[in-house]
């Protein structure tokens, strides 16, 4: 049996949240008689900025091999533990890496200069990591994996096609760990842990929605491009406005897997999400 790795960035909220997407896959596909891949969860354990600058220090970073980087960079950092596991790197079929733009980083740094960094940075990562079942395809969380958490019940109301997204500042003065804790006690509906199928299927509807919003296409292949959405954050809102409209990795990853066959299948998706007669409101919280 294929495996897939799955390379997150920290080394607890993301694994569990990785745990569930896993999950559903596996409810998903069960529910068409197919058992899906052994998918193998390593964290990264720090920022995507830390894994841009190991592969530009590289002698050619067009040429390396995204595993055994990996497990280079790995065993550097945990001396104890056993990566024998990524050895045969033939068994894995595809690799995904889920990262926060995380543009609070460079937030010492002179704004613009900050900017013009994160859109330089994310957009090459982006370029690098495009594919799979080659380096990896990378997923970003808008502006950290904590975005998941914050949605609720009352965002979206498909009889009278109402829906509100959510913005945060890209270099704020409250932390977006500490932001999401109190959005998750105003919104306390949505908040249980793990989730189970049916607010999993919320969140994809919801990341559809505000994906259509950003990126202006109906197209499955659009609203799941990492880069259509990342470019689509810069020149709407990183840089101008210097937010970004919130959006998780984990529902995107479901939707890009899944293809059309799951987008279509999807009730409200189609007949109820897509199209222009939605009314939007923003939510702003710092």
């Amino acid at each position: 049996m294929n495996k897939v790795l799955f390379i997150v960035e920290g080394v607890k909220t993301e694994i569990g949240y990785a745990k569930s997407v896993i999950e559903l896959q596996k409810e998903l596909l069960s529910k068409n008689g197919n058992k899906s891949d052994t998918i193998v969860i390593e964290s990264y354990g720090t920022l995507i900025y830390d894994l841009y600058k190991k592969i530009n220090d590289l002698p050619n970073k067009d040429e390396f091999e995204t595993i055994p980087l990996l497990r280079e960079i790995l065993e550097k950092k945990n001396k104890d533990k056993d990566y024998s596991h990524l050895d045969d790197i033939d068994s894995f079929s595809e690799i995904f890496l889920f990262f926060d733009l995380d543009a609070h980083y460079y937030k010492k740094r002179e704004e613009e200069v900050a900017i013009t960094t994160v859109i330089e940075q994310i957009g090459e990562m982006l370029n690098l990591f495009n594919e799979s079942t080659e380096k990896g395809q990378l997923m970003i969380s808008y502006p950290m994996v904590e975005s998941i958490k914050c949605y609720s019940n009352e965002f979206v109301d498909f009889d009278k096609k109402r829906a509100t997204i959510s913005f945060y500042p890209i270099f704020p003065d409250v932390h977006f760990k500490d932001a999401s804790k109190l959005f998750c006690k105003r919104f306390p509906d949505y908040n249980k842990r793990p989730y189970n199928i049916d607010e999993m299927i919320s969140l994809i509807k919801y990341f559809t929605l505000c994906s259509e919003y950003l990126t202006g296409s109906f197209y499955l292949e659009t609203i799941t491009d990492s880069l259509e959405i990342f470019n689509n954050q810069h020149k709407k809102f990183i840089f101008d406005q210097k937010k970004v409209m919130l959006l998780s990795a984990f529902p995107q990853f479901i939707l890009y897997t899944f293809g059309n066959k799951f987008y279509d299948g999807l009730s409200d998706i189609k007949e109820n999400i897509l199209g222009d007669r939605w009314e939007f409101s923003f939510y702003d919280f710092d």
